[in-house]
């Protein structure tokens, strides 16, 4: 491994797979090198959802050995397919930078854009997570930035849709500052503010239920939490909308082999 080139982990949930019994005497697992340019590559790990019989992990030990594996590779970052943190009861994170520039560069037109931001209706901090609410406010609004950078001179049209405009005034105030788009804010998503083939939907918001009949023809969706339930609705209800997530982006490079290569990963695990 080159050591000027930072490496991202991926670990991905396979349903339905069972691990060997020896698992935790002699971790193996398929790794799947992934080139993502010259400065990252990517390791791809699939961690199957059961142990030995369909018997369920004991998420620690478990949490030990991925722990270990980023030890090993020293990662730069990694990142957890939402089902696996759901399993490991970890608190999900927005995928790394890089991974979410990859998968907003698959869209090519850029005219309508609207951002689903945070609501107070379905808050998910509680009446004590004031602190925490903020603070992943900011990481939100701030990798909405730096992501959104070379696209907004192409957009025309700019939708917050939220019930808290005041939480993204310090960002639409910098999109309207910087590139003359002045923002509109509404409480929910609406086709008649969108464009058929010209509207990009960026999903910043957990367990937001798309509302289907909304989204303009042709639209792009890009979901940042890669949600099940909301693929899902979108490939049954919409097949004209063109759903994109990390976790579809990742899935879709290992299977199809692009710039991988496919090898055995071996570490020893202590033994208990």
């Amino acid at each position: 491994m080159e050591s000027d080139r930072k490496t991202i982990v991926y670990f991905h949930l396979e349903r339905g797979q069972n691990a060997k019994k020896h698992f935790w005497n002699t971790f193996r697992m398929s790794c799947v090198n992934i080139d993502m340019g010259e400065e990252y590559e990517l390791l791809f790990y699939k961690v199957p959802e059961f142990y030995g019989g369909g018997q369920p992990w004991d998420k620690q030990r478990l949490l030990e050995v991925l722990s270990a594996q980023l030890e090993q590779t020293e990662a730069w970052d990694y990142y957890l397919q939402p089902d696996l943190s759901s399993l490991l009861e970890i608190k999900e994170k927005l995928p790394p930078e890089i991974l979410l520039h990859k998968v907003v560069k698959q869209n090519l037109c850029w005219e309508y854009l609207f951002l689903i931001g945070w609501n107070a209706a379905d808050d998910e901090f509680g009446e004590e997570g004031s602190f925490q609410r903020i603070d992943a406010m900011e990481e939100q609004k701030n990798i909405f930035a730096v992501l959104l950078q070379k696209y907004l001179p192409r957009i025309n049209h700019f939708t917050v849709v939220t019930d808290r405009p005041e939480m993204y005034m310090d960002f639409t105030d910098y999109v309207y500052e910087e590139y003359g788009i002045p923002a509109a804010y509404v409480n929910k998503l609406e086709k008649r503010l969108g464009k058929n083939k010209k509207t990009v939907i960026l999903d910043g918001r957990r367990r937001y239920v798309p509302p289907y009949a909304a989204i303009p023809e042709e639209a792009s969706y890009i979901d940042f939490w890669s949600e099940n339930e909301k693929r899902r609705v979108l490939e049954t209800k919409r097949k004209d909308v063109r759903y994109l997530s990390t976790v579809k982006f990742l899935d879709t490079l290992a299977k199809n082999g692009y710039n991988t290569r496919v090898n055995q990963t071996h570490i020893q695990a202590e033994n208990k």
